[in-house]
């Protein structure tokens, strides 16, 4: 059984023996810090920012979570694996990263990253900047037709 009162606490002591038991509910408050490596930056470029780190203006994609223009939902993966699956996809146009009650991250890759509206997520919208450039090459065939005539010849015969 634990004393009903706990000793002062000498934050100096090196040698402090205290057990510490904690009872009732808690709530501990998680900070996500999600950013893109290097690699992937010159594809994407950050452009809006949820409830994260203070942000008193919260905002996200607008279509971010319209069924016509989620490509991909991705579950537990990394801030780099969404942006390297967009980067597959020829017309991602970017995605949006968040996390919810769980603190697990998800991801919807956008077929269109537009508009802006408020949020109350830890989200962060990224836009696709570069894209894949396409070959194309033509291949011209020329064909040349020459006519030739062959000359006739006529002989006329005279009798007398």
């Amino acid at each position: 059984m634990l004393p009903q009162t706990t000793p002062p606490i000498d934050d100096s002591c090196c040698d402090c023996n205290y057990l510490f038991v904690a009872k009732g509910s808690f709530s501990t408050t998680t900070t996500t810090t999600m950013s893109i490596p290097a690699t992937l930056l010159d594809q994407f470029e950050l452009a809006h920012v949820g409830v994260i780190g203070g942000n008193t203006n919260p905002r996200r994609f607008q279509t971010a979570f319209s069924e016509s223009f989620v490509l991909e939902q991705l579950i537990d993966m990394t801030l780099e694996a969404c942006a390297l699956q967009c980067s597959s996809y020829l017309d991602c146009e970017g995605f949006i990263a968040y996390t919810l009650e769980d603190n697990r991250l998800r991801c919807n890759l956008l077929s269109r990253a537009e508009g802006v509206t408020t949020t109350s997520l830890q989200a962060l919208s990224y836009k696709r900047v570069v894209f894949p450039t396409t070959k194309t090459s033509t291949t011209t065939s020329t064909t040349t037709t020459t006519t030739t005539s062959t000359p006739t010849t006529t002989t006329t015969t005279t009798t007398s």
